[in-house]
């Protein structure tokens, strides 16, 4: 039995083809009409004549799913000669795991930025790909992958709708995407003022009115405290103020009343200034009528 060949290239590798190219190098010419026999188990998957040159090439080696491997003798007048040392080629043509996890799709976003969550294949790479409003070109981004296939990427979001593309490649090159739309808001907080009447009929004064004021953050959450200073300018009568606290995004101003003397016909106004935990300060103006 004449010296073992040997399989060039690295003792593992994947691929997601059907088939593969090996090249088989001879240790010395065989005397002869030879061949090179490649063996998965003790099966000829494939066989070539060698032609006097030091390596021979075998094309379209047939390959199943999953492990193959695979190793090599050279047929010749003496016989066979020892096999090589195996290699392993694993064939993987699933495409990779690819799920979401957060934000939801249709989310309203009020941040410049999100983290996108999800789970892939374990050592899958992971992108993620915006395509923004007013942005002139797309912009990927590289997740970070974890051991256990889960995953996370900060992704920069414009006022509006943002499509995202998200797209696994596994190391065989299998490839899954997914899309993802997310509303990019305007991320302001806002105050709302109310009145329990915007119309009052001055020979039925004196009335009371309450006001109230609802205070929620960017993302639309009640505010859990903030002062607030409410003022009432009434046509015709002096403005008034009333200071107090926003609790559980709340504040009111109960029965203030409204007195007959010096009211005029024309429109009057009610507001509230709070001030946020940053130190900001919110606005909200409501009118009422006399007549």
């Amino acid at each position: 039995m004449g010296p073992a060949p040997s399989i060039v290239g690295p003792r593992s590798a994947v691929t997601r083809q059907s088939s593969v190219t090996l090249t088989v190098e001879l240790i010395e010419d065989p005397e002869g009409r030879a061949s090179v026999r490649l063996y998965r188990a003790e099966r000829v998957i494939a066989e070539a004549r060698v032609r006097g040159d030091s390596a021979v090439e075998l094309r379209d080696v047939p390959l199943k799913r999953g492990r193959n491997i695979i190793a090599a003798t050279v047929v010749s007048a003496k016989g066979e000669s020892a096999r090589s040392a195996d290699i392993v080629v694993e064939r993987d043509d699933a495409p990779p795991e690819l799920a979401i996890g957060e934000p939801a799709a249709g989310s309203v976003v009020n941040a410049p930025s999100v983290v996108v969550r999800g789970v892939s294949e374990p050592a899958a790479a992971v992108t993620v790909t915006g395509i923004t409003r007013g942005q002139v070109s797309p912009v990927t981004v590289p997740a970070t992958v974890a051991q256990d296939g889960s995953f996370e990427a900060m992704v920069e979001l414009a006022v509006g709708p943002n499509r995202l593309s998200l797209r696994a490649t596994d190391g065989a090159g299998n490839e899954t995407v997914a899309s993802l739309l997310l509303i990019g808001g305007d991320g302001r907080p806002e105050a709302r003022l109310g009145l329990t009447s915007s119309l009052f009929y001055i020979r039925r004064l004196p009335q009371t009115v309450s006001l109230s004021v609802r205070v929620v953050d960017a993302d639309g959450t009640a505010i859990a405290t903030a002062p607030v200073v409410f003022s009432l300018s009434p046509p015709g009568q002096p403005t008034s103020t009333y200071r107090t606290t926003v609790a559980h995004g709340v504040a009111t101003w109960p029965d203030v009343s409204l007195p007959q003397d010096g009211a005029q016909p024309g429109e009057g106004f009610a507001t509230a200034q709070v001030t946020l935990p940053d130190g900001s300060i919110l606005r909200a103006v409501a009118s009422f009528e006399f007549r």
